[in-house]
């Protein structure tokens, strides 16, 4: 087969390419120039469309978002012997990182790969990193989907997570196709649901969350948190739907009573809520957000736990760029001390002050917004969201940046 990419690869043999690996759904080339090849087993038309959709939107998305993290179709690759047929497309080539469940705990530590592993705070900041990664892309209306330990990678020079494969997210009338992967990451919510006529499942925002959950689980513990011992046993799938999970015995100790089911005496079993019982000394906020998703059924994001005033909470820094423009705009004339205001500082303003001014903003915000649905989007409104740090797009778009 000889392939082309547009203003990038000119005709070439695929069989001179070295391949970088091979998964499910095709196989992946090194192109050179940090960039990749993904070529499909399976041509159907949906893929087709949804490569020429996504490779359309990659100006958009490189704006958007740091590259060096997500991995989204750049060009199209077509099959020059086959009437230019669509059959794969390029990206960038994250690098040498670490899958991530190549570095999950494994008995007594988190499992090594070159030499190197995560310690324990480590691994529970990669935690909230991949769910500040999720909120950027539900921000742009991108779900996930098949969100499994595969397609994310650990690149332990930053810190930061990556993510591959983004060319199976579900975004505007494309799904995200079964691939076989989803397995325990499936939210049970979803698979109830079924399939589309295109043999995709119907994800949302708090799929992914549930997704995270249990990747975060078996992360920090070492194993799937609805995978364990109990008299009389019970199938993990079944588990799944009934959130019949170890952490509820972690937390609730009629849980036995409740669910039928007594937790044995067995080292696996106490390794995990071993781990669970660290967690909860070391991170509560994290901890009963684990226990929240899959016991109780919660599908929120983890963020949105936390105080306003965290740097991860997705508000805070929308907040303290809103705070800083209300100082900034006041007259420069004089303050009580005769004083010109001075630009905001994180000592020249108090926390309470900075509450009370954020909930002006947000009024502000709701008043325009309110104005706007009668009679469009005035030029004055897109100028108040520069001024004041929002994201027009994501107001527009339903997203979680305004109120």
């Amino acid at each position: 087969m000889r392939i082309k990419i547009q203003n990038w690869l000119p005709p070439t043999d695929l069989a001179e390419l070295p391949k970088r690996g091979e998964g499910g759904e095709g196989i992946v080339y090194d192109l050179g120039s940090r960039h990749l090849l993904k070529v499909y087993g399976e041509i159907t038309r949906f893929r087709q469309e949804k490569v020429l959709d996504l490779c359309s939107r990659y100006e958009t998305f490189k704006a958007r978002f740091d590259m060096a993290q997500f991995a989204f179709p750049e060009k199209v690759a077509v099959n020059i012997d086959a009437q230019d047929d669509i059959v794969g497309f390029s990206m960038s080539d994250i690098g040498k990182c670490a899958q991530l469940d190549y570095l999950f705990w494994s008995g007594s530590g988190f499992r090594e790969k070159n030499g190197q592993s995560l310690t324990w705070q480590e691994a529970v900041d990669l935690v909230y990193k991949l769910y500040t990664a999720l909120d950027r892309l539900h921000r742009a209306r991108i779900v996930i989907g098949d969100l499994n330990p595969s397609n994310i990678l650990y690149d332990f020079s930053t810190k930061n997570p990556a993510f591959i494969d983004m060319d199976s997210v579900q975004i505007g009338q494309y799904g995200c196709a079964v691939t076989g992967a989803e397995g325990r990451y499936l939210d049970p919510l979803v698979e109830e649901r079924g399939l589309d006529g295109n043999g995709c499942y119907k994800y949302t925002e708090g799929s992914d969350y549930y997704a995270l959950a249990v990747i975060a689980c078996e992360m920090l513990t070492g194993g799937d948190p609805f995978e364990f011992r109990t008299a009389p046993p019970c199938d993990a799938a079944e588990r799944r739907k009934n959130r019949h999970c170890l952490l509820g015995y972690v937390e609730d100790g009629n849980f036995s009573e409740t669910t039928g089911a007594r937790l044995l005496d067995k080292p696996a079993n106490k390794l995990k809520v071993e781990r669970f019982q660290e967690l909860r000394r070391t991170d509560p906020v994290l901890y009963a957000y684990l226990a929240d998703v899959l016991v109780r059924g919660a599908r929120d994001s983890l963020l949105y736990r936390l105080p306003k005033t965290d740097p991860r909470h997705p508000e805070y820094t929308m907040r303290r760029k809103g705070v800083r423009t209300i100082v900034e705009v006041q007259p420069q004339d004089a303050g009580p001390s005769g004083n010109p205001f001075s630009p905001l500082t994180d000592t020249s303003i108090s926390v309470d002050a900075q509450e009370k001014l954020w909930s002006i903003l947000q009024k502000q915000n709701r008043a325009v917004r309110l104005r706007s649905m009668t009679t469009g989007d005035p030029p004055a409104f897109r100028q108040f969201i520069a001024n004041f740090g929002f994201d027009y797009v994501d107001i527009l778009s339903g997203g979680k940046s305004h109120v």
